[in-house]
């Protein structure tokens, strides 16, 4: 009786895992499935304004394709509201073919201005206008498409408008043909051989207490300006310590200087708050500064507007 208690469990058991297979494999099959049928596309894309132009413009677009199929676009719209169809870009002419799961990205330029037809027209008012809706519309094969979903970017400067305290720390870089090269750099030395092949040489402030090149050493006298770098390097030629059709020599740490002249000569620390002193002593401060630049801002308009009716009351008063 036990046994058959058993093998009855048991044949539940093996009954239960191999629907839970059949399950999975049915979704993933279906899943599958539905990868290779219809279309899905999902995008961002930003406002951008600036002083080249008057009309805020489209600054970047990201399309991804979420099908296991390619799909073929002729044009892409920004609609705004229900009746409005600003033109990003047109394929008519050589269709864009995004291959499964690719993803397109392209920055635009500033614009001269709208048109609408053959007369000028101006969008900022709707582009800016929260309360009307706004799709990226797709011109495909299958039609036009609507994208439902955008990517969510994150930003780290959101972040910082919300609490002062956050730190965001940027790397900068000095690039020479394409290299970055540490702020330890004195001298780059740009050396083409007999064949036309060129490389550069880093030189560093401390080289002289190092043995760098096999056949000579550099000496502190000679790390001292371009000048005494260059006559020494002429010199190992000469000797035979050195091979090269043509040098330049580039003095780095000027350069170096002159980026960080531009940066107070202070350094700003900067430390691990606790959660306590960030989300809630430092957010505290945030709130009070927001609030004393708002302030501010309305005493400003307020000046403002006074110095407006005194001129105007100035102006009715010398008419009269």
């Amino acid at each position: 009786m036990n046994i058959d208690f058993n093998e009855n469990i048991v044949s539940t058991l093996i009954s239960i895992t191999a629907l839970f297979i059949s399950l999975a494999a049915l979704y993933y099959t279906i899943r599958a499935f539905s990868l290779k049928i219809g279309q899905r596309f999902r995008c961002t894309y930003s406002i951008r304004g600036t002083i080249e132009c008057d009309d805020e413009f489209i600054g970047n677009l990201l399309i991804e394709n979420l099908k296991d199929r390619a799909a073929i676009i002729f044009k892409i719209y920004l609609k705004l509201g229900l009746n409005n169809y600003l033109l990003i870009e047109d394929f008519s002419d050589s269709p864009l073919i995004l291959k499964p799961f690719e993803v397109y990205y392209k920055e635009y330029d500033p614009i001269l201005f709208y048109s609408l037809g053959t007369e000028v027209t101006k969008v900022d008012m709707l582009i800016r206008n929260k309360k009307v809706k706004k799709r990226i519309l797709l011109s495909t094969t299958n039609g036009k498409y609507l994208v439902k979903s955008s990517t969510k970017r994150w930003s780290e400067y959101r972040p910082f408008f919300k609490n002062y305290s956050t730190a965001i720390i940027c790397p900068v870089r000095y690039t020479f043909r394409g290299i970055g090269y540490g702020s330890n750099v004195k001298f780059l030395v740009a050396v083409t051989n007999d064949s036309g092949d060129e490389y550069v040489i880093s030189i560093y402030k401390n080289d002289y207490k190092f043995n760098r090149f096999s056949k000579f050493k550099l000496t502190k006298e000679c790390l001292e300006t371009k000048d005494s770098l260059e006559e020494f390097i002429i010199k190992q030629k000469k000797e035979g310590n050195f091979e090269y059709k043509k040098i330049e020599i580039f003095e780095f740490q000027m350069e170096v200087d002159e980026i960080r002249n531009l940066y107070p000569k202070d350094l700003k620390l900067v430390e691990s708050y606790n959660f306590f002193q960030y989300r809630m002593v430092a957010k505290f401060l945030t709130i009070i500064d927001k609030y004393k630049l708002y302030k501010k801002n309305r005493n400003l308009k307020k000046d403002k507007q006074r110095k407006i009716k005194m001129e105007e009351k100035i102006a009715t008063h010398n008419n009269v």
